[in-house]
């Protein structure tokens, strides 16, 4: 499955302007090309898509803040998606774990809409997933029934303005992701059947806000 696009072997992949991008040394006839937030150019190659086995989930220290780093596997070769905690894409993802069936293959798409409102309008970053079915994974934690999910905490700044505090719904995902245990694949047979192991209590039962383990 991998990559939405014919492509060569490839690893580590943003997510930029609602699209996976692999960066590359230099511009090629399907890269794009543009300007960093170092106010460097670079050159990638954006996918709409990509699936495979989902084999590792882990949280690390950016230079912009929290980033959630989720590793898709497809005959053995790995694919690192790196997106900021904080992003819609990833809680667009985190919010679909608990519905994810693990021993099997899935595709992750991402894509941009734009949201007009009273007072502006933006892009807005989507990411849903597909079973190997083909069939969308809805999300568990959602606006209409968020269980015990923390609320963003509206702030106010040294200089008055108003702004959204998400670490307690970070802090909340990062201990939900630390109760899945990946089983690494093996052999290159295992490798294209890789089976993920979560602890039952997340995967085999509806829980309420009450029964939530943590």
């Amino acid at each position: 499955m991998g990559l939405g696009n014919n492509s060569n072997v490839i690893n580590y992949l943003q997510i930029v302007n609602g699209k996976f991008a692999l960066k590359v040394d230099a511009a090629t006839k399907s890269s794009v090309s543009r300007m960093n937030r170092n106010n460097q150019i670079v050159h990638e190659e954006l996918y709409g898509q990509c699936g495979g086995y989902l084999t590792n989930i882990s949280f690390q220290d950016g230079t912009f803040g929290t980033e959630l780093h989720i590793e898709i596997t497809e005959r053995g070769v790995k694919y690192k998606i790196q997106t900021l905690a904080v992003s819609n894409y990833a809680e667009d993802f985190l919010n679909r774990l608990l519905n994810i069936k693990l021993d099997q293959v899935i595709e992750l798409h991402v894509f941009e809409e734009k949201v007009v409102n009273e007072d502006n309008s933006y892009m807005k970053g989507v990411l849903f997933i597909k079973d190997q079915n083909n069939k969308n994974i809805p999300k568990y934690f959602s606006s209409q029934n968020r269980k015990n999910l923390p609320e963003w905490e509206k702030i106010t700044d040294d200089q008055g303005k108003t702004k959204f505090d998400k670490s307690k719904r970070i802090d909340f995902y990062k201990k939900m992701v630390s109760q899945f245990v990946f089983t690494p694949p093996t052999t290159p047979v295992v490798q294209q059947q890789a089976k993920i192991q979560a602890l039952p209590e997340f995967m085999n039962q509806s829980l309420n806000s009450e029964d939530f383990p943590f």
